[in-house]
């Protein structure tokens, strides 16, 4: 297993490890490289805010909490993790057109409270952000699968750049 090994040892000296220790150990582990990836195309990208979504994130406010001080850690407080509550690619592109939302009417309590404080890169304060100045942003969407798509404008056609998709069976 190597030097790092994971478990117990045993009366015989022999280490011993859980399956399902195993198993959350390595969604955990890949919960990392793909936030890492998302961080890392979004600074290549030029982007400011990744907006994370998919039924392995929703309502999961540990991992949601390790994503946003991940993002906020890496990028030194310049780029922002946000978190949709919307299954799958509609849902999730339907939150986005109704981001800009002064009155606040469709949030709920847990989402108007932010997991993780991050200043903008345009020293804007979260009180100016509007739907005007979101644009671009990554979206990825961790679910069955991972994808991630730059979303470069909100027009009539939603302008998209599909960068990466791939299945992950955890």
């Amino acid at each position: 297993m190597g030097p790092n090994k994971i478990g117990a040892l045993s009366v015989t000296g022999q280490y011993w490890v859980s399956s399902i220790f195993v198993v959350q150990y390595y969604c955990y582990q890949l919960m990392i490289v793909v936030h890492q990836i998302a961080f890392l195309v979004a600074s290549l990208l030029g982007l400011r805010r990744v907006f994370f979504g998919g039924s392995y994130i929703r309502g999961h406010k540990s991992t949601m909490e390790n994503i946003s001080y991940a993002i906020d850690f890496w990028s030194q407080s310049q780029m922002q993790a946000v978190f949709l509550r919307h299954e799958g690619y509609l849902g999730a592109l339907g939150a986005l057109m109704s981001y800009g939302d002064p009155s606040g009417e469709n949030l709920t309590l847990e989402e108007k409270e932010p997991h993780h404080e991050s200043a903008p890169v345009d020293g804007t304060s979260a009180d100016e952000e509007s739907d005007s100045n979101i644009f671009p942003y990554l979206l990825v969407n961790i679910g069955s699968g991972v994808s991630m798509i730059e979303v470069l404008q909100y027009t009539a056609s939603l302008s998209i750049n599909f960068l990466y998709s791939s299945h992950v069976i955890c």
